[in-house]
């Protein structure tokens, strides 16, 4: 892997965190984040902005404000592209209930490459999500959810209208913000963060059955993003919230082989502290690879702002 460039994607007086970004259909690009005014985690006035590019992720449209329900706050959308173009946007909403907080998740689907958006379709109450879907050849979304237990898949035959239980992945407690990719073999790979550190697991039959999660020795408490490669290989980027604080990526075969700590690519290591990163990956038109994610410097103070990098697989 080769560096390119650090860009600066999204900023303004709040604090923006927690980006997914895609190229749509038409060739565009848009990326949802999570917006707030406090500097707070949980914040029950969060929105989602969705942003959108039509010159290769140089520039950005002004904000589109999607919001649940005043005093409900928005958390951790992501964008998939589904085969026949539709944007999916899963996120999970924060409510107030019994002197405490309570959440459900639920889905977004635009059919017009991000100008609208029909929903929200109740995917799962007390249940969370921030990971990416998985779609299986004859159309079915399979969506990974996680609540203080064992990770949970929802599966979609609707085009995310409705959703039911499907699956659920054993043997490892505490399993937080699981995220799936389809290779192209078809067996389908769930990484998910862990206190302590990355498991992942994989499953040969659309995702009805996993196997036990296996420790890779990689940084635990942060989310992972896999991407499928146009060469075959897999891109794993995640945020290093240790000093140096950025954000790191692996390039995985085709098969999700070589994850090793040693084989780390740093995309940059200059972050203010460990509040950084929920990366989210996308190709650019020539071929490179921009990995999103939200970030803080001394230059940006305490405000979170959407930032990228791109690099180049050699």
């Amino acid at each position: 892997m080769r560096k390119i460039k650090d860009l600066a994607l999204y900023s303004d007086g709040g604090h923006n965190w927690f980006p997914s970004i895609v190229r749509a259909r038409d060739g565009s690009y848009l990326l949802a984040f999570r917006h707030n005014n406090t500097n707070s985690h949980l914040d029950f006035d969060s929105v989602t902005y969705v942003v959108k590019s039509t010159d290769g992720c140089e520039t950005w449209s002004g904000p589109r404000m999607i919001r649940f329900q005043e005093g409900q706050g928005n958390q951790d959308p992501v964008l998939n592209v589904l085969r026949d173009g539709t944007v999916l946007m899963t996120v999970f909403v924060w409510r107030r209930e019994d002197g405490g907080h309570r959440y459900n998740s639920y889905a977004y689907a635009s059919r017009d490459n991000g100008g609208s958006w029909e929903g929200p379709n109740l995917i799962a109450e007390d249940l969370a999500i921030r990971g990416r879907c998985a779609q299986l050849p004859g159309g079915t979304i399979l969506a990974p959810l996680y609540g203080g237990g064992p990770s949970v898949i929802c599966a979609s035959r609707d085009g995310g209208v409705s959703w039911t239980p499907y699956s659920s992945i054993n043997g490892l407690p505490d399993q937080d913000e699981p995220t799936l990719l389809r290779t192209r073999s078809g067996k389908i790979f769930c990484f998910i963060r862990t206190r302590e550190e990355m498991y992942y697991c994989s499953s040969d039959d659309d995702g009805r059955a996993f196997g036990m999660p296996v420790a890779t020795g990689l940084p635990g408490s942060v989310p992972y993003d896999a991407l499928q490669l146009p060469s075959g290989n897999v891109y794993l980027a995640y945020g290093h919230r240790k000093e140096p604080f950025g954000i790191r990526a692996l390039l995985l075969d085709g098969g999700c082989g070589g994850m090793a700590k040693d084989r780390e690519f740093i995309l940059r290591d200059d972050g203010l502290d460990s509040d950084i990163s929920y990366v989210s990956s996308a190709m650019l038109p020539g071929g490179d690879i921009l990995t999103a994610y939200y970030y803080r410097t001394e230059e940006s103070g305490h405000r979170r702002f959407i930032a990228g990098t791109a690099v180049r697989e050699e």
